[in-house]
């Protein structure tokens, strides 16, 4: 009897072990899976950027042939220095030539990659975290990328997605970008970590280059928001993509203020433009994780 015993028991530990094994490395390959696309999709960007700078540089080289003895434009038999050639937007200045005003690079590549992918907006980076990933809109099917690849495949993962009632184009007073919190760390995992002061303060900068213009966010505000509890806890922090008066953005920012993890000195103003990431957090059923960062110059 007792052998009877035994072999059930060790056969349903057997079972369990081959069911949890077949979930675990499920959840390997579909986060390597997810890894290796997104790395594949940087790579896609990285060349096409690296191949407009050679072309420009070729062109410039062609300028400079061209204009040679006008010494606004070459120093010394040299090019200026192209880290000062584009303003915070990613459009250049007009060179001395008179040339018409030549586009970042950045927001070249970004332009192609979205020629061959509609549904690419831009791209966001948070540097020292997981978060380097490009971020899709689609206004008729809001929620599509929630579990969809950039390849528009099934994926747990999902890509990164800006709200459908936000316009890069023109731009929104707030760019609401949203990310499901992984537990193997990847997506918008990170933003959990916004919790401690010190993650806080070294990781106050977020890049998001859309295809319109490059731009760099300071962190401003951590907080926690909710969809569904009633009363002064809920706030619909992702209804506020635009700001109708100035009341109404010093309603929100009353709302940040009650809410916030840390202390900020930052002093904003009706006319800021912000950046809104957000993810589940699981303190409550419906609880995110918010992170809000304000365009810099």
């Amino acid at each position: 009897m007792r052998i009877v015993i035994y072999r059930i028991l060790l056969a349903a530990f057997l079972i369990l072990f081959a069911i949890s094994s077949f979930f675990i490395g499920k959840q390997l390959y579909e986060k390597n899976k997810a890894i290796s696309e997104f790395s594949t999709i940087s790579s896609i960007l990285s060349e096409k950027r690296e191949a407009i700078e050679a072309q420009q540089r070729h062109d410039k080289s062609n300028d400079q042939a061209n204009s040679f003895g006008n010494n606004d434009y070459i120093t010394n038999g040299k090019l200026q220095s192209d880290s000062s050639d584009y303003g915070s937007n990613g459009y250049s200045i007009r060179d001395a030539s008179g040339n018409e005003e030549r586009i970042d690079p950045r927001l070249e590549a970004l332009r192609e990659l979205r020629d061959e992918y509609p549904d690419f907006i831009g791209w966001i980076r948070i540097s020292g975290t997981m978060i380097d990933y490009p971020v899709m809109q689609t206004p008729r099917f809001p929620e599509f990328y929630l579990n969809r690849s950039f390849f528009r495949q099934r994926s747990n993962h999902g890509t990164p997605f800006l709200d459908y009632l936000c316009d890069a184009a023109k731009p929104s007073d707030n760019m609401i970008i949203y990310g499901h919190n992984m537990n193997d760390g990847t997506m918008f995992a990170d933003l959990e970590q916004y919790k401690d002061k010190e993650f806080y303060e070294l990781h106050s900068v977020i890049e998001f280059d859309t295809v319109y213009e490059i731009g760099r966010y300071e962190v401003i505000a951590v907080f926690l928001g909710d969809f569904t509890v009633n009363g002064l806890e809920a706030f619909g922090y992702h209804h506020y993509s635009e700001f109708a008066n100035e009341a109404e953005f010093n309603d929100y920012m009353r709302q940040v203020d009650a809410r916030r993890l840390h202390e900020s000195k930052a002093e904003l103003f009706y006319g800021d433009r912000f950046l809104t990431l957000s993810t589940c957090e699981y303190t409550t059923q419906n609880s995110r994780m918010v992170v809000l960062a304000r365009k810099l110059p």
